[in-house]
């Protein structure tokens, strides 16, 4: 029993279109500019550095080197391209602990773990405490200890 040969009349093959090199490369690069991902090895990394240049087919631009070494990565020297985009705000770092307390009460308590199973109920200690402050209107340290008292095992180890 033989099979067929294969049906390619339905379908253009790249490689046999003049320029499917240059074809090739600009798709891979508009996915790559699309999902935003940058490897150090491609074109990207260097853009706006000195390692740019200009370059007269398919991309605008070339790295020289194509692939970096770390400490010529522009966003992992210290004062490079995007180096300082995020600086460390404290009134940003404030306002986030105070959210996420309100959030999750248990964020604040170093001795509590909360993804812990609670006895074998199937829930963790956090669900425990949780309902015991939704259910009992107890407050977030009461009801960690609580929660402590009924199973050792909610508490962390320092």
């Amino acid at each position: 029993l033989q099979s067929p040969g294969p049906d390619q009349s339905h379908r253009r093959l790249l490689w046999k279109q003049k320029n499917w090199g240059g074809m090739r490369e600009e798709a891979i690069n508009s996915i790559l500019g699309y999902f935003g991902s940058i490897h150090p090895g491609t074109v990207g990394w260097c853009a706006g550095t000195p390692y740019m240049k200009n370059n007269n087919r398919g991309v605008p631009f070339v790295c020289h080197p194509e692939k970096p070494t770390l400490d010529i990565l522009p966003w992992l020297t210290e004062g490079g391209i995007g180096s300082t985009q995020c600086p460390f705000d404290p009134d940003i770092i404030d306002q986030s602990l105070v959210l996420a307390k309100e959030e999750d009460p248990t964020f604040e308590f170093d001795d509590f773990c909360g993804e812990c199973p609670f006895k074998d109920m199937g829930i963790t200690c956090q669900k425990r405490m949780q309902y015991l402050i939704d259910k009992y209107s107890n407050a977030p340290l009461e009801a960690k200890n609580a929660v402590i008292k009924e199973d050792s095992g909610c508490e962390k180890e320092r």
